[in-house]
């Protein structure tokens, strides 16, 4: 398992209808709209043996948002991209099969716009705090 973990911030809008993604980045525009979490936090050093494996892989994911004490969570499933590099600033989740270095999981079965609206909500906070839980299961 691998854990992302991240913040809110005021701009983050979860608006985009293909991706959405975690940066490391501190700051975001309301242009980032696939953009869910900031000041990301995440080592992939573990994660090249899947990368490497040439059998599909498949990812479930958590995302659980805490917020003035309350919980607020979403999940998702798609396919781990061979193509990523793990030195990426960003992790982007696409619904189409576009490669590219920074998407890390393809046939996303949800986009930013399709997250809970409530986590939403509470990740244009500052104070909101994260984390992302992936799974990787191999199939035939």
């Amino acid at each position: 398992m691998i854990k992302i973990k991240f913040f809110g911030h005021k701009n983050i809008l979860g608006l985009h209808f293909n991706t959405f993604e975690f940066t490391k980045d501190s700051f975001v525009t309301k242009k980032g709209d696939c953009i869910i979490g900031v000041n990301s936090e995440f080592d992939f050093s573990n994660l090249t043996q899947f990368l490497d494996n040439q059998k599909k892989v498949k990812v479930k994911g958590l995302i659980v948002v805490y917020l003035n004490g309350q919980r607020f969570e979403d999940t998702f499933e798609g396919l781990l991209n061979k193509n990523f590099d793990i030195n990426s600033r960003e992790l982007v989740f696409r619904k189409s099969d576009f490669d590219s270095k920074r998407t890390l999981v393809v046939r996303c079965n949800k986009s930013a716009k399709q997250l809970n609206r409530r986590m939403i909500d509470a990740l244009k906070s500052p104070e909101a705090q994260g984390e992302c839980l992936l799974e990787f299961e191999t199939v035939e």
